[in-house]
Formats: structure tokens, sequence, C-alpha cells
């Protein structure tokens, strides 16, 4: 499944971002590329939890959800 397919059950987020962008916190960018910067790996760790029992401590997390944020903010 790609992002293209299941862009409608996801309007809500991106009128979101947009609004973001507008508002100048987030980047002037295209809006599929801020989703995948900040959402997708915090799937992928997601993923690794639910397939092999990763399990990330509060620091690893928090550092996580950092990198995805500086990923998109302006």
């Amino acid at each position: 499944m790609v992002l293209e397919d299941t862009a409608s059950q996801f309007q809500p987020i991106f009128e979101l971002f947009e609004a973001g962008i507008r508002q100048e916190i987030l980047k002037k960018e295209d809006i599929n590329m801020l989703v995948v910067y900040s959402i997708l790996p915090i799937a992928e760790l997601l993923k690794a939890h639910l397939k092999n029992g990763t399990i990330l401590n509060s620091k690893q997390l928090d550092s996580a959800i950092k990198m995805s944020w500086d990923a998109i903010k302006a």
C-alpha cells in the first residue's frame, strides 16, 4: 500500500500539515514529503515492536520523536 492509496483516509492530517505550512510552523515542502519524514519513521519503529518485540526506552523514543519533528519544522 502506498501513500496515494490511502490519501483520503488521511485528509485531516494533510489539512493539518497545510495549516502548519501556512502558519510557518512546518517547512514549505511537499506535504507528502513532510508526512514521510514525520510519521513513517515512528510507524517503522512501531512495526519493529509489533514484529520483533523491539522495545525503546523513553530516551530513545524521545529521540525518535525529536528527529521526526526536526525533519519537518520550519
